[in-house]
């Protein structure tokens, strides 16, 4: 079990999250050591892969491979949940969505403005039903 830090935005970033708002059982193999964080979807610039509401669970790393989707600060106080694309002259934070434009910070602002805090791992979707 792991605790739920908060509510990560999947459109307009989001002061940095540091409010638990619930737990939730993540199936890992019994030798892996990694860390996890659990934050829940709000918006819809990652869709649809990513869906409002859903609960994301990520892998604690600062570092991701170009393509992977990663919870990120921006700016040391901005949350959000983007894919990342290593580009020679830089990194680009680019929605599934086309509906949202992607974001470029050049390869010496990225240390600047840029910290990973993980790589999704795990998704977590309540299914609508019609009772």
């Amino acid at each position: 079990m792991f605790q739920y830090i908060g509510i990560i935005p999947a459109d307009l970033p989001l002061d940095e999250i540091n409010d638990i708002v619930g737990y939730q059982d993540v199936f890992v193999k019994a030798n892996d050591n990694k860390e996890f964080f659990g934050l829940e979807i709000n918006g819809n610039s990652m869709y649809p892969d990513f869906k409002d509401k859903d609960h994301v669970i990520f892998i604690k790393q600062s570092d991701c491979n170009s393509g992977q989707d990663c919870a990120i600060i921006i700016d040391d106080n901005n949350a959000t949940l983007q894919k990342i694309i290593k580009q020679e002259n830089g990194l680009l934070l680019q929605s599934l969505n086309p509906e949202f434009e992607p974001i470029f910070y050049s390869s010496k602002d990225v240390s600047k403005h840029i910290r990973i805090l993980g790589i999704a791992y795990q998704l977590i979707r309540q299914l609508d039903c019609n009772d």
